[in-house]
């Protein structure tokens, strides 16, 4: 069956179970289909049909914890989890599958330890490779990350989610020509999608090729327009790209937007920083503080901006009002340092 179109394998299991109602193999098969197709409650009904034929069916065990950690159903999972790695401690798919479960409850470092040891297993179970990389991932484990998507990749290379993942994962190490590597190939034979754009967007940013970067963002808003994160994208790739004028007027217009203003915002305030329009940075920057006064980010800039326009005691103080909410900002600390010594002069 695994050659078969899936409107021939679905025929084929329906007359099977039709000729025998209580054929738990053709029961649980036709569930995992229906699994696969994302029709979770179809799927857990097949298989609490089998295990009512069938109460100690493993398969049927594990397939049912397997929707019931895809609907967040946890305590579930666990009854059929729990039974099956008592009797047998190293079995393959109950590992996994806790550490699937561990992993969407977002304990990663638990769910890591688990991946780890079922490694072995996931040469003939490539889905395994993927979840392990995104839990590092998730970990700032970069270099892992990559090295078991990549793994993942070898068996499934046109996954666009994992692609992304995986660039990411390269960016994050300061291997742009990596990421553009990843997905440039895969979004010039299949459509891509906005998501995937911005991350090849991204990448090109890193690597010094605005022009580039701006062609895939471009693309992205085409594809997911009035997205304040994109939108801004491409204003900064823009002023990069040596269109000033251009991406000053974009970062303006999502600036404009209730959604946009605080994604658009610092980069604003950045970009009239450097064209010298002060007032116009200074006034992006109290806005944005007005929006939230907790985000010591806005204060840092607005204290960036005071200090350009050399009034140090303002600098002073937003930079201090930035210490405020987080102590530990490095960039407030050294644009205090800098400015007290501004007024000592």
């Amino acid at each position: 069956m695994n050659g078969a179109k899936p409107a021939e394998a679905d025929k084929l299991i329906d007359e099977a179970i039709a000729a025998d109602p209580h054929a738990v193999e053709a029961l649980h098969v036709k569930g995992e289909m229906l699994r696969i197709r994302s029709d979770q409650e179809g799927a857990m009904r097949l298989f609490d049909q089998v295990l009512k034929i069938d109460p100690n069916n493993i398969l049927a065990h594990l397939s049912r914890a397997n929707v019931n950690i895809t609907l967040g159903k946890y305590k579930a999972a666990d009854e059929d989890i729990d039974p099956i790695l008592k009797a047998s401690p190293d079995q393959f798919m109950a590992n996994y599958l806790r550490g699937l479960e561990l992993a969407k409850q977002q304990k990663y470092a638990e769910a890591d330890r688990i991946f780890d040891s079922v490694t072995p297993g996931f040469t003939t179970f490539w889905p395994g490779y993927y979840a392990q990389g995104a839990t590092k991932f998730r970990l700032g484990q970069y270099a892992q990350a990559e090295a078991s998507l990549g793994k993942y990749l070898a068996h499934m290379p046109d996954d666009m989610e994992a692609a992304r993942l995986i660039a990411t994962a390269a960016l994050q190490q300061h291997a742009p020509q990596r990421a553009v590597e990843y997905l440039k190939s895969l979004a010039e034979k299949m459509p891509a999608d906005a998501a995937t754009l911005t991350v090849l967007g991204n990448a090109y940013i890193a690597d010094h090729k605005p022009n580039l970067a701006l062609q895939q963002f471009q693309k992205a808003a085409a594809l997911d327009p009035n997205n304040p994160t994109i939108e801004t994208r491409v204003g900064i790739s823009e002023i990069q790209a040596g269109q000033s004028e251009q991406g000053l007027a974009a970062l303006e217009q999502v600036f404009g937007k209730e959604a946009g203003a605080p994604i658009a915002g610092p980069a604003l305030v950045v970009a009239e920083l450097r064209a010298r329009q002060l007032d116009r940075a200074a006034e992006v920057a109290a806005s944005l503080i007005e929006r939230d006064a907790k985000n010591p980010v806005y204060h840092t800039l607005l204290g960036e901006v005071r200090a350009a326009q050399q009034d140090y005691p303002a600098a002073e103080s937003a930079l201090r009002a930035a210490l405020a909410v987080d102590p530990d900002l490095t960039a407030a600390t050294g644009d205090l340092a800098q400015s007290i010594s501004q007024r000592a002069v």
